[in-house]
């Protein structure tokens, strides 16, 4: 895996545990805002770097 497969990977675990956060908490401000980011992510990886499993893709 590549650094930049790594960073992206870290920043999609981070954006999914804030997203969790802030749905319990009621911030769907927050929440929507995550979940833009892991969409963002995943859109990454689809277009620079096919190499990543589907697997490691949310579902």
């Amino acid at each position: 895996m590549t650094k930049t497969e790594k960073l992206i990977e870290r920043i999609r675990d981070n954006a999914n545990r804030i997203m969790q956060i802030a749905g319990l908490s009621g911030d769907v401000e927050s929440h929507d805002l995550a979940f833009d980011i892991i969409h963002a992510c995943e859109d990454l990886i689809d277009e620079d770097l096919p190499s990543v499993p589907e697997t490691n893709r949310l579902a």
